[in-house]
């Protein structure tokens, strides 16, 4: 006859690894489009900055705050993108600390079913 404790404790796991799961899925999907978004970003500031410095270039002689503008937005720019890279590391570690957690819950229900099946 089966503990009902045993078998509680396992039906818990069990959910909660299933939602562990479910948020594994959610958080690799946000990953993917934060990833997708970040090159989009990246391809458009790199057409954008492209441009500004040749607008910059051309003005400089004609308004001598041009290239220190361009510079100013450059440096902006480089900000953000930095403060998106580390938003997307931080995304990439909560899903490796996520498996990690799965892991160690998978091995946890294999030791309550071993206990479990046991005589």
């Amino acid at each position: 006859m089966t503990n009902p404790a045993t078998s509680n404790k396992l039906l818990t796991l069990q959910n909660f690894s299933m939602i562990l799961r479910a948020n594994l899925i959610t958080l690799e999907k946000i990953r993917g489009t934060v990833e997708d978004a970040l090159a989009s970003a990246i391809q458009a500031e790199v057409a954008v900055r492209r441009m500004g410095l040749r607008e910059a270039n051309q003005q400089v002689d004609n308004n001598p705050d041009a290239l220190a503008d361009a510079s100013r937005l450059q440096l902006e720019s480089n900000e953000a993108f930095r403060q998106i890279r580390e938003q997307f590391a931080e995304i990439c570690a909560c899903i490796e600390i996520l498996k990690a957690r799965i892991m160690t819950l998978d091995s946890e229900i294999q030791s309550v079913r071993m206990d479990r099946d046991s005589p």
